[in-house]
């Protein structure tokens, strides 16, 4: 299985690049503060949207938020950065917990002790002021699990996928490559949006020296 995951040029290097240190120092929505969790996306649309979102844009805001579907968000600034963008082979794609599958998630929340939730839930969760989804990372990590897939806040393209380092083994992955990407974040309306007009696809760039032209990755 093919795994992306985008980060600052200064953590670019191949010791530092596939790890969970900075996740344990400020968890995200999936783990809880100490736990070493590892995100990745499995396309590049995906963790560009991931990666743009929570590093380039100051100023958003969220308008037709639909059960099931990314948000879509207005831009107020143009603005780029570089990166560096590591490509892995997992090895055991078989061994992740699929919580993109609405029973499998239901399951775990039980184990878990958790109320019940949807995969809408987990996408629009708010998840420092209800850290249910971090709670369920942090019981996952205590069966042992490798890691698990769960659906972008970001992207429909395709699933993140959250990998638990101290459960990785160098066998269970390969890292392919690193390349240099830069991020351009890009409004493609001048005015304000407001909820009840219809949704245009905000549009991130990406490029890189591994592809030979811009190619866009929308937020749809």
């Amino acid at each position: 299985m093919k795994l992306y995951r985008l980060t600052f040029e200064q953590f670019g290097t191949e010791d530092l690049i596939f790890n969970g240190t900075g996740a344990a120092i400020s968890p995200g929505r999936w783990n809880t503060f100490g736990l070493k969790a590892i995100y990745t996306s499995a396309d590049l649309c995906t963790v560009a949207a991931e990666r743009a979102f929570h590093s380039l844009l100051n100023h958003v805001e969220t308008y037709n938020l639909q059960p099931k579907t990314a948000p879509k968000y207005y831009y107020e600034q143009i603005c780029d950065r570089n990166f560096k963008l590591a490509e892995v082979t997992l090895n055991e794609p078989s061994r992740l917990i699929d919580l993109t599958d609405q029973q499998v998630l239901s399951t775990f929340l039980s184990a878990a002790g958790l109320p019940n939730k949807t995969i809408s839930d987990y996408r629009k969760s708010t998840y420092v002021r209800d850290p249910w989804t971090r709670l369920l990372a942090e019981h996952l990590f205590s069966q042992g699990l490798l890691g698990f897939k769960a659906l972008s806040a970001r992207s429909d393209s395709a699933p993140n996928v959250i990998l638990f380092e101290d459960h990785l083994k160098n066998e269970d992955w390969v890292l392919d490559n690193i390349h240099d990407l830069k991020i351009s974040a890009v409004s493609l309306k001048k005015e304000k949006l407001k909820l009840n007009q219809k949704a245009c696809d905000d549009t991130f760039w990406y490029e890189s020296h591994f592809e030979e032209a811009l190619t866009k990755v929308l937020m749809v």
